[in-house]
């Protein structure tokens, strides 16, 4: 295959014919056409070899509908379709080709010259002219052998063309690979690429590329006109099942056979024998027969391939094969017989208009309109009922009456008067049923779906497919997935089961769908360039295109995808779904909106009541007056009016409430939401969040609350039943129920809880409340200050909390390491930890506590339990101390400390001490009361200190001067330079060095005196062991000093037994005795009596004295 190029003769024929000066569409055809023809070598071998021959003498422009161009063998025209050329993009790949139409009309052009079956289809009409003239003069009237005839020339004539088309195809493909000289493999590439497109080429190859059965290719793999080629072609194409393109409703053998049947009544019409005239009606009166089913036979000879006639497409465009009537008639009637089942069909051609119509009864007429260029006009009008009016492609009418099918093809036209009802008009699958005076138009594209446009005004009916609504004031019904263009003022109506419906009007479209119960209806009006839109009726899907528009929706189930529009929910009960940012109304109680997009806006009508919303990121402004209704989703704003008794159901998170005065709930688990104004707010749910903006308002909630959350200052909290939660702010007020197991966490200032056998837990550091009413209370941060006004709490802090306060009584606090002031009486404080400080204002606390820290205040009286502890109480106190090695500080005058355990230390002056048996402990001060318990040991340091009674076998250790140590059977230890006074009896005592120690009692044992040291007696059966020391004694007392070196005074009548040396009893009172053992004793006395032992010396000095040794 070698390349070539177009006679610049040809180009000059194709130019002249295809003017394209001042078109730019027709240029752009042009271009696009020249394309094809410079990319296909053997189209323009084709074509240059036609246009010389003479075979095509011109080329023109068409429009008609449905052909990609057509040959017109009268005047040797090829007629390219300029909307097709213009239309290639929306065509799918493959699917046409311009190169495959022209070289297939360029094959009728050769065809009608030679072609090898030896007849021209000149040759073929001349001979089917003769036949039929033939038939009709000899009366035998049956025509199908005549048909069959010419029958089989039309099929070679469109096989023939059809491989001219193939081979172009095949040709454009080589060269667009570059491929000069194609062999076998090239062809059997080709074929495959070929065979995966849906155009023509699917006629030719089976889908895996191979030729179909009986077709034979050359070399390079083209196909040659072989009458077998021919033949099998014609099994495929001109013989195939579905209809033509280009005639829409038709197949090649009926499309052929109007113009074979208009022959046959030509014929008729032209022997005046054979028809009958009444006024303008002509009747052909012979009954013409044909084999309608083997009216077409295949040409391959194979048997497997027949078309016959279809009675109703042989009717269509009849009148385009008549001869002018005779005698100036009008209308024509003819019967034709098929013979292969024995059913009449009457024709009738009535000016322009053709109809056919079964003498079987009962069959519905049918009728054809078939003039072609005519618009709709009174010229083409036919009246009937009751019938089907099929008009073809590019024909127009007028059909009045009722009860009609009205078949419109590609570019056909209707038009209907008043009065005519219920006819159905079809434009390919677009359907319109109307009642009125009317105007319709057809458009059948290529590719799309087919579109009927409607011109009337107050037209009612129903439509399917695609309907253009011209005139306002229309009321249809819509059927399932119908596309219906509305003008202003148009009403349609969407029933039960309707879906899919799209509806478009001015700027706007809606999309209508669903329908599952109930009926709707659409209204459309036009204001301003923007849609209004009127909706009753259940389950429709709407979507608008533009913005400014308003749809007003009542009813239920609503679909609405739109935005910047007005939306409307209209009257009690209505439903929609709306997605997209729109400004919503709600007008009707019992209203149902759920939003898909946030950020629309929603109003309300005051009395607007149970309404429900759903959706995130949306306004409701209900400050009209009363609104009602639940509302879920987050990130909402809610606006109500003041005092408008209005309620509201909150359920979502992160929702934001504006009102006063109204009531408000948040329902469901994980809820949460801030509330502006003075409310009461309900709280059904766990895990709920609730922030009050203002103070004053009540929180409810129900039982088995649990995990919720309230931030807010000035509320008061009402909790029914159980309930556990937190809360955050100040002034707020909690009545929790009586013995409910709830758990309340709190945080902030001057809070009041009111609680009976629950938990409370202050939370937040410096956070302050007042709890009522017997709970644990539990401490969780520094700086907490806890007011009980009753008592039986317990209360308990953490390990660590500093500078906690409680205050109240009865209470039993657990207390952690830590800081804590305690106000109250009748407190137990419990398991402190070590280094705690305890700060108390009261009495009757008790501390259970070690090495931990207590400060008390005037008049406090406490008790400490515990060891290691450092106290200090104020004045007028009393502290009790329990356990060893504590140490009271301080303690304010007149205090009392009541001491139980050893190695306590009390830091004290002008207080009183009371120990118990077996106590030990030290009191460092001055001016001290002590008293101690039997067997303990007392240790003081000070002045003037009184131990004014301490129990038998204990002792007491003293360091300082002026104490007083009032015990018995007790044993007190003395330091250097002490000064002190025991008064009991059998005590042991000791002293240091430079002492003082006056002893008040009788049989108490001075074991041991430092040097220098003084020793009062008073009392009888003392004993001092001593030396060096002085010995004061009084009237009446007996005593014994066991020592050397002691200066000693007695008093009068007293008994003074000296055991020792160089002791010196300097004085003794009148009537004394004194009784010595030892040496070197001097004794000063007078009128006394002194007993010496074996081996004594002592010296008396003083008169009257009587003397025994």
């Amino acid at each position: 295959m070698t390349n070539s190029s177009l006679n610049q003769s040809v180009l000059q024929i194709i130019q002249q014919g295809l003017d394209i000066s001042g078109n730019s569409q027709a240029n752009q055809a042009y271009n696009d056409l020249i394309s094809y023809i410079d990319n296909d070598p053997a189209l323009i071998a084709q074509l240059n070899n036609d246009v010389g021959a003479n075979l095509v003498k011109s080329f023109a422009w068409s429009s008609q509908a449905g052909s990609g161009a057509y040959f017109d063998s009268s005047n040797g025209s090829l007629n390219i379709n300029i909307n097709q050329l213009l239309q290639q993009a929306a065509y799918a790949v493959g699917s046409y080709n311009e190169a495959f139409v022209v070289a297939h009309e360029l094959g009728h052009s050769e065809f009608q010259v030679s072609n090898p079956t030896g007849i021209t289809p000149g040759q073929a009409n001349n001979s089917f002219w003769s036949s039929v003239n033939q038939t009709i003069n000899s009366g035998a009237q049956d025509f199908t052998s005549a048909i069959q005839a010419i029958q089989a020339n039309s099929n070679y004539n469109e096989s023939y063309a059809q491989i001219q088309g193939f081979n172009a195809e095949l040709s454009e493909y080589y060269a667009a690979h570059s491929i000069v000289n194609p062999t076998a493999s090239d062809a059997s590439n080709a074929y495959k690429a070929l065979a995966g497109m849906s155009g023509y080429s699917s006629y030719f190859l089976q889908s895996d590329g191979t030729l179909r059965s009986g077709l034979t290719s050359n070399n390079d793999g083209s196909l040659a006109e072989t009458l077998s080629n021919m033949g099998s072609e014609g099994d495929y194409y001109y013989l195939k099942p579905s209809n033509l393109g280009i005639f829409e409703d038709k197949d090649y053998t009926n499309y052929y056979g109007t113009g074979e049947l208009g022959a046959i009544i030509d014929g008729y019409l032209g022997n005046s024998s054979s028809y009958k005239v009444s006024g303008s009606q002509i009747t052909v009166t012979p009954t013409a027969q044909i084999n309608f089913g083997d009216a077409s036979l295949s040409n391959s000879g194979t048997g497997s391939f027949n078309r016959g006639f279809d009675p109703n497409q042989l009717a269509q465009d009849l009148g385009s094969s008549l001869i002018p009537l005779p005698n100036g008639a009008t209308s024509v009637s003819f019967t034709v017989k098929d013979t292969s089942t024995g059913t009449s069909y009457v024709y009738t051609w009535n000016n322009g208009v053709s109809s056919v119509a079964t003498t079987v009864s009962g069959s519905t007429p049918l009728v054809f309109i078939g003039q072609t260029g005519k618009d709709p006009n009174l010229d083409l009008q036919t009246t009937t009922s009751n019938s089907v009016v099929t008009i073809a492609a590019g024909y127009g009418g007028e059909v009045d009456g009722s009860n009609n099918t009205d078949i419109l093809g590609n570019g056909s036209s209707l038009v209907t008067s008043s009065g005519s009802t219920n006819n159905t008009v079809t434009c390919g699958s677009s359907i319109a049923t109307i009642n009125g005076a009317s105007a319709e138009k057809c458009l059948i594209p290529q590719t799309g779906s087919p579109q009927l446009t409607v011109d009337g005004s107050g037209l009612t009916g129903n439509l399917q497919g695609n309907v253009v609504l011209t005139e306002s004031g229309d009321t249809f019904s819509a059927g399932s997935n119908a596309n219906i263009n509305m003008a202003s003022g148009d009403v349609i109506n969407v029933g039960t089961g309707t879906s899919g419906v799209q509806l478009t009007c001015g700027n706007a479209t809606e999309t209508v769908g669903g329908g599952a119960t109930g009926a709707g209806s659409v209204q459309c009006t036009i204001t301003n360039g923007s849609g209004a839109f009127s909706y009753s009726g259940s389950a429709l899907s709407i979507t608008p295109t533009g913005s400014g528009q308003s749809i007003s929706l009542s009813g239920t189930g609503y679909d609405v995808t739109s935005t910047g529009n007005n939306v409307s929910l209209l009257g009690a009960g209505s439903s929609a779904t709306v997605n997209g940012v729109n400004a919503i109304a709600m007008q009707g109680p019992n209203q149902s909106l759920n939003l898909g997009t946030s950020g629309s806006t929603v109003n309300t009508n005051t009395g607007d009541t149970g309404e429900a919303l759903s959706g995130s990121g949306f306004t409701l402004n209900g400050t009209a007056g009363q609104f009602t209704g639940t509302a879920m989703g987050s990130n909402d704003i809610f606006n109500l009016s003041a005092n408008s008794n209005s309620s509201l159901t909150c359920s979502g998170t992160s929702n934001s409430i504006f009102s006063a005065g109204n009531n408000l709930s948040l329902l469901g688990a994980n809820s949460s939401a801030a509330v502006t104004g003075v409310n009461t707010v309900n709280m059904s749910g766990t895990n709920q969040s609730l922030t009050l903006d203002t103070n004053g308002g009540t929180v409810d909630t129900s039982a088995g609350d649990t995990g919720e959350t309230l931030n807010g200052s000035g509320f008061t909290l009402n909790a029914t039943g159980l309930f556990s939660g937190s809360t955050s702010g100040t002034g707020d007020t909690f009545n929790l129920a009586t013995n409910s197991g709830s758990t309340l966490s709190i945080a902030g200032t001057s809070d009041v809880a009111n609680s009976i056998g629950n938990t409370i837990q202050l939370n937040g550091a410096s956070s302050a409340a007042t709890v009522a009413g017997a709970d644990t209370v539990d401490l969780e941060a520094n700086g907490q200050t806890l007011t009980l006004s009753s008592s039986g709490d317990t209360v308990n802090a953490l390990s660590g909390d500093t500078y906690e306060v409680v205050d109240g009584s009865g209470a039993q606090v657990n207390a952690g390491t830590g800081v804590f002031t305690f106000n109250g009486n009748n407190d137990t404080i419990s398991d402190t930890g070590a280094n705690s400080t305890m700060n108390v204002t009261g009495t009757g606390d008790t501390f259970g506590m070690s090495s931990g820290t207590i400060y008390g205040s005037n008049n406090d009286l406490f008790t400490v339990n515990g060891s290691g502890n450092t106290i200090e109480n104020g004045t007028a106190s009393v502290t009790n101390v329990t356990g060893s090695n504590n140490t009271v500080s301080y303690d304010g005058a007149n205090s009392t400390v009541n001491v139980i355990g050893t190695g306590d230390t009390l830091d004290m002056s002008s207080e009183t001490v009371y120990g118990s048996n077996n106590d030990l402990f030290t009191v460092n001060g001055s001016g001290n009361t002590i008293e101690n318990g039997t067997a303990s040991v007392t240790n003081v340091t000070g002045s003037n200190n009184t131990v004014s009674y301490d129990g038998a076998n204990s002792t007491v250790n003293v360091i300082g001067t002026g104490d007083a140590l009032d015990m018995s059977s007790g044993t007190v230890y003395g330091s250097n330079n002490d000064l002190f006074t025991v008064n009991g009896s059998g005590n042991t005592i000791e002293n240091g060095t430079a002492s003082v120690t006056n002893v008040t009692g009788s049989n108490n044992t001075v074991s041991y005196d430092g040097a220098n040291s003084t020793v009062n007696v008073i009392g009888t059966g003392d004993t001092l062991d001593m030396s060096s020391e002085t010995v004061y004694g009084s009237n009446n007392d007996l005593f014994t000093v066991n020592g050397s070196g002691n200066t000693i005074e007695n008093g009068t009548a007293s008994v003074t037994n000296v055991t020792g040396s160089n002791n010196t009893v300097s004085y003794d009172g009148a009537n004394s005795t004194v009784n010595v053992i030892g040496t070197g004793d001097t004794l000063d006395m007078s009128s006394e009596t002194v007993y010496g032992s074996n081996n004594d010396l002592f010296t008396v000095n003083g008169s009257g004295n009587t003397i025994e040794n």
